[in-house]
């Protein structure tokens, strides 16, 4: 039986090797470089990944801010006083909706009722306000002076009633 050429079998490996031992080291290596060189999995590169403590912190403050953006934005967050005056502003729209009856039961309780309502309607719409502010209906009992955002929603809802 012949044996095969030991040049033909060294030779896909690089260098000659003369001894068993020398060709088996030669393939372990060559096979180092093949597993090294294959293309890794991302799932395999991200349980590999060890991050820095500077790139750790930088994700906290990336999801800090994210987080603030979103819920400034869109979740409804409000600082202190942005709280304060949204709370103002809904306790002066509450008021206003209590006192506008009362003004237009003032102008209901008027004698000279009708006419007014015709001199109303010639006024310009935004004069309105002051008119009913001149007959006093938009001046509450016990008050010295009447209230302008009264005065106003006052004279649209005469208006509107009386169409």
């Amino acid at each position: 039986m012949a044996e095969p050429n030991s040049q033909d079998s060294n030779e896909k490996w690089g260098k000659q090797y003369t001894s068993p031992s020398d060709l088996a080291m030669a393939k372990e290596r060559a096979e180092q470089r093949a597993a090294s060189e294959l293309v890794t999995s991302r799932g395999d590169r991200w349980r590999d990944m060890q991050p820095s403590k500077t790139l750790l912190v930088w994700c906290c403050v990336g999801a800090v801010a994210l987080t603030m953006l979103v819920g400034f934005q869109w979740g409804g967050w409000h600082t202190a006083n942005g709280a304060t005056t949204l709370a103002t502003s809904a306790a002066k729209d509450a008021v206003i909706e209590q006192l506008v009856p009362i003004c237009v039961a003032q102008f209901n309780l008027d004698p000279a009722r009708n006419e007014k309502l015709i001199a109303m309607k010639d006024v310009s719409s935004y004069q309105q306000a002051s008119y009913v502010t001149d007959q006093q209906w938009a001046t509450m009992p016990g008050a010295e002076k009447p209230v302008s955002k009264v005065a106003d929603a006052c004279a649209k809802l005469i208006l509107s009633a009386n169409d």
